[in-house]
């Protein structure tokens, strides 16, 4: 029955793009899945994250700090509607822990081309970037549509993963409702993109008609 409950808890990981419920160990397994089978066609050769005291120190509490901030984002996105203040308190806190998570995954910064390769391809960056953005602009309620989204989803999974691991009691008690969430990660990822491209598509437009040159010329 251990068995069962523990593919349960982990077959419905988190998304792609959010920080693991699990430290992922980024010299020889979630790395070199995706880029060590092409090492061969790679200039920049196998990738391995260099070990530092601190990351080794820091690891154990990581996945603790990921689930407060996913929580702490979530409730800071609903706490938008009423207050502006804490538009941009998700988006830096956003920022902040894909950023870290960022630096979890690849390493302290190197100054190679391979780093930089490897960097700018990690979703983590991108949702960083994302979250970056908007913290230029007025707040804006349908810009953090995909974070609170996102931000759910990954604390509900960070918290089942916490509750399997250490109060498993709790967690049986509550694994229906967590698989109401989790069994449905297709439809969030989905969601996630949709919402994503529209927000593009609404800036394309804004950003054309509030520049400087099409205000001059009309």
């Amino acid at each position: 029955p251990h068995d069962t409950d523990n593919k349960d808890a982990t077959a419905t990981d988190e998304l792609d793009d959010a920080p693991a419920s699990q430290p992922q160990p980024t010299s020889s397994t979630s790395s070199s899945s995706s880029y060590g089978q092409r090492a061969h066609a790679n200039p920049y050769g196998a990738y391995q994250a260099p070990s530092t005291k601190l990351g080794q120190l820091l690891s154990p509490f990581l996945n603790y700090y990921y689930l407060l901030s996913q929580w702490f984002v979530f409730f800071c996105c609903l706490l938008s509607l009423v207050s502006p203040r804490f538009y941009y308190r998700a988006l830096y806190a956003t920022v902040l822990m894909y950023t870290i998570n960022t630096l979890q995954k690849n390493g302290k910064p190197q100054l190679n081309m391979y780093y930089a390769q490897r960097v700018m391809q990690d979703e983590n960056v991108m949702i960083a970037i994302y979250a970056a953005i908007f913290l230029i602009g007025n707040p804006v309620f349908l810009f953090l549509s995909p974070i609170i989204l996102r931000s759910f989803f990954t604390a509900i999974s960070l918290l089942s993963s916490a509750l399997y691991a250490k109060l498993p009691s709790l967690y049986h008690r509550f694994r229906p409702r967590f698989q109401m969430v989790l069994t449905k990660r297709g439809w969030f990822i989905q969601q996630i993109a949709m919402l994503e491209v529209l927000v593009g598509i609404l800036l394309v437009p804004a950003c054309f008609f509030m520049s400087r040159t099409v205000m001059l010329t009309f």
